[in-house]
């Protein structure tokens, strides 16, 4: 998703929200059954997050990438439409506070939360290999799986950090602040794209140490190759 995009999907589920403050605050007595909805949903998110983080460390350790990549792609869509429900959330916490929505009151501050969002960065990871690509020798070899180790240990990080960017756009619904919860949603949304990034790069580090040394690869990727390597030497006789 482009920054552009992003940030014309956050105007909209702002500018929705606008429409309904008056609904809202009509209901007002009603709030805290809102709230119950939406602390169960974010409860929800997170624990998902959690566990998916949890699978995405074991399942690299593996080497399982089809599990890793299932990882991944449930995160992105548990968190699909998560900034439309932290605004609401936000939006109920204060009408439960006693308060009245004015959601044009803060333009300056949440266009300086646009303008502040982070600029998105591919993961990339370097082959340190001092000898030339062109030859496969063990000395490359060497430095694929090391380059392979580094991909992991980086995706596990972005992972931490993408978990943690969760919770702080979940402490800013809290406590209805809105310029930075646009802010935390628009850096959550940069951690979701380098998730994937992160993914990328290891599976393409993968790829690279399958086509040269599959010997090498390991756990369950490696054995499924293997496998394969051994039905396809039978099949030739």
């Amino acid at each position: 998703m482009s920054s552009t995009t992003f940030n014309s999907y956050l105007v909209e589920a702002f500018s929705r929200i606008s429409d309904q403050v008056d609904d809202w605050q009509f209901i007002a007595t009603n709030v805290d059954h809102l709230i119950d909805g939406f602390e169960d949903e974010q409860s929800s998110i997170t624990r998902t997050i959690l566990d998916e983080i949890f699978e995405i460390d074991g399942n690299l350790a593996e080497v399982d990438h089809e599990r890793v990549e299932q990882s991944v792609d449930t995160i992105e869509n548990e968190l699909e439409n998560a900034g439309l429900l932290l605004i609401k959330y936000a939006v109920a916490t204060e009408l439960a506070n006693g308060k009245t929505i004015k959601c044009g009151h803060d333009l300056q501050n949440i266009a300086q939360a646009f303008r502040s969002i982070p600029d998105f960065t591919p993961v990339k990871i370097e082959v340190d290999c001092d000898g030339s690509t062109d030859e496969i020798d063990d000395e490359y070899v060497d430095a694929l799986v090391d380059a392979r180790g580094r991909a992991a240990d980086a995706l596990r990080s972005v992972a931490t950090e993408l978990e943690e960017e969760w919770d702080r756009s979940v402490d800013a619904a809290l406590v209805s602040n809105l310029p930075l919860l646009l802010l935390r949603l628009g850096a959550l949304d940069v951690g979701l794209r380098r998730l994937r990034s992160a993914y990328d790069e290891w599976y393409l580090l993968l790829g690279g140490l399958s086509n040269v040394a599959p010997e090498r690869l390991g756990g369950v990727d490696g054995a499924t190759v293997q496998n394969f390597m051994a039905w396809y030497g039978r099949s030739d006789h």
